[in-house]
């Protein structure tokens, strides 16, 4: 980039944009246009202010992708910091929404481009936060643009640990705090929703004069349907962008990059190539592994699946991938975590079955009848022994809770029917169990249950489970032994950690022993994620950097430092 020669005090003709504490300006060098972001006077001058604009700075040039400018240059001039970005020759979406709601074909393009974005920005472990219209540009040609990322935190966070940030017009509830869940990247996609919301109906969904009443409002009011503001919205859109308003975050699109397909298909597109998140790096034989388990299943041969490794290794990046091709090819998926000390019977499959349920109850008037048909179908005559499974379930399928208490293998029975049903009601179903290690018994029951019905069923069961690293005697070295590889991977039956020690328990002791036993000949794919190998360290700091240089030093620094450990490694380029 040539020598800007920048003198803030002569900028203020070329005022493009202005907010609280920052002023946007256009300049001219060497004929390519700048956009050069200061602080006001007011705010300007001290340590904080400067560190806001490096910040900022840092995080931009960790995402990679056309709809987010890139940045150039971040300095001082006098007392003032300043931020030189790409300039996009665009008018913010606030701007065109004064005029009202745009055509369909209009919003879903410039939604796709803004979750584009994100799935770029969530990659690189950022939540932008502050997704609104006026800091989404729209070009000439109708691109969107995602702008001003002077708001974004790294990683997942507690409102408690931090200031609450964001416009509370498009603020999900945890962002606000009015619910206790970390800020991460699906309260930008509820944000989109919001916009997209304005997009189809000229008007957001939630207005109030009272701060309070509005935040109160995104967390309890249910959001409306799009058609009742303008019926000439696609029921699809409706959906997916009621999808998007969902008050808990598990009922929200899981990732972007999920976002982005949907939008793809809805405006007749192919689906955007996948990126891997960062978290894959390395993984490439896992992956294929389980992409081909999953085909096995559609093919009749049902099963059992376990990926396992130390904390951050990416096991459940792994499962999660594959789940999301899963959900994109129309297979349905159904997702639980197990914790620790539930005292509820099979907590994790009711959670799955339960979040499932309230999906289909939050489905457009249109829509809900044949899946609530399909669900009926699936229960069979024993849909009226799954009430204790989910209320929400109960209330679709007709049937009351009963004031008695079913036998438990009558009541298991039925759950197994049902998730046998849906499998064959829909394309192949593919259940994803995180933590196993802490599935309780009448989960393990469960299993035990389902195995006997797998011939046959289009059903896989992916479980993830981490490996004890505090009993194997020594923590994980900074990469693979020589001859190792870079996943880790082995076969059943000659299963070995790759720094020695076996099946990853330096006393013998399986992982998740209850849920193998449970699963017993059915578990015919068991896989530990080990440390990455130098390769893969290297190609994994060249993606958190936007596919910048990496120097050997870097690369040996970090290695070191992660011990082969991909989230190690990522909390380390972030610090």
């Amino acid at each position: 980039m040539p020598d800007l020669d920048l003198d803030l005090d002569q900028l203020l003709a070329s005022e493009v944009g202005q907010g609280a504490y920052a002023a946007v300006h256009r300049i001219r060098r060497g004929g390519v246009d700048y956009a050069v972001k200061t602080a006001h006077p007011m705010v300007a001058g001290g340590e904080q202010a400067a560190a806001a604009f490096r910040r900022e700075a840092a995080l931009l040039a960790r995402v990679d992708h056309p709809a987010v400018p890139r940045v150039f240059d971040v300095g001082q001039s006098g007392d003032r910091p300043y931020l030189v970005m790409e300039y996009v020759d665009g008018r913010p979406l606030s701007t065109l929404l004064a005029s009202g709601p745009l055509r369909p074909d209009r919003t879903l393009a410039i939604g796709l481009d803004v979750a584009g974005a994100l799935a770029a920005a969530h990659r690189a472990g950022l939540v932008h936060r502050d997704i609104k219209p006026a800091n989404i540009l729209v070009t000439g040609d109708g691109r969107a643009h995602l702008i001003d990322f002077g708001l974004a935190a790294s990683g997942a966070a507690r409102v408690a640990d931090e200031a609450v940030a964001g416009t509370f017009d498009y603020s999900a509830p945890e962002q606000t705090g009015m619910l206790a869940r970390p800020v991460d990247g699906r309260a930008d996609l509820y944000a989109l929703g919001v916009v997209l919301f304005e997009c189809a109906t000229g008007d957001r969904p939630f207005r109030s004069d009272n701060a309070g009443e509005l935040i109160r409002m995104h967390a309890a009011v249910p959001a409306p349907d799009p058609r009742t503001r303008n019926p000439a919205v696609p029921a699809e859109v409706a959906a997916l962008i009621g999808r998007l308003l969902a008050k808990d975050p598990d009922d929200r699109y899981a990732t972007a990059e999920q976002l982005s397909a949907k939008l793809s298909r809805l405006a007749g597109l192919p689906d955007p190539p996948a990126v891997p998140a960062d978290e894959l790096v390395g993984r490439d034989p896992e992956l294929a592994e389980l992409r081909g388990r999953w085909r096995r299943a559609l093919a009749g041969a049902g099963g059992f699946a376990l990926l396992y490794g130390r904390p951050g290794a990416g096991t459940t990046a792994v499962v999660d991938a594959v789940a999301a091709e899963v959900a994109a090819g129309a297979g349905l998926v159904l997702t639980g975590r197990c914790v620790p000390d539930d005292a509820t019977p099979a907590a994790a499959l009711r959670g799955a079955v339960d979040r499932y349920a309230r999906e289909i109850a939050g489905l457009p008037g249109p829509e809900r009848p044949a899946e609530v048909d399909r669900l009926r179908r699936a229960a069979g005559p024993g849909g009226h022994l799954l009430a204790p499974l989910s209320g929400t379930l109960a209330g679709l399928l007709g049937v009351p809770i009963p004031e008695g208490v079913a036998r438990p293998d009558q009541f298991a029975t039925a759950v197994v029917a049902f998730l046998t049903g849906l499998a064959r009601a829909h394309a192949g179903l593919f259940i994803q169990l995180d933590d196993v290690q802490w599935l309780d018994p009448v989960g393990c029951g469960m299993l035990r249950r389902l195995a006997e019905e797998l011939a046959g069923t289009p059903l896989l069961l992916v479980a993830t489970s981490a490996a004890d690293a505090s009993r194997t005697g020594s923590a994980a070295p900074a990469g693979p032994p020589d001859g190792a590889t870079d996943g880790g991977a082995t076969d059943r039956g000659a299963e070995s950690s790759v720094d020695g020690s076996p099946d990853g328990d330096a006393d013998g002791d399986e992982p998740a022993a209850a849920f193998r036993a449970a699963c017993g000949e059915w578990l015919d794919l068991t896989r530990r994620l080990g440390p990455l190998g130098a390769d893969a360290v290297a190609r994994l700091v060249s993606a958190y950097l936007a596919g910048a240089g990496v120097s050997a030093e870097l690369i040996s620094e970090v290695a070191v430092r992660g011990r082969g450990n991909p989230l190690a490694i990522l909390e380390c380029l972030r610090a």
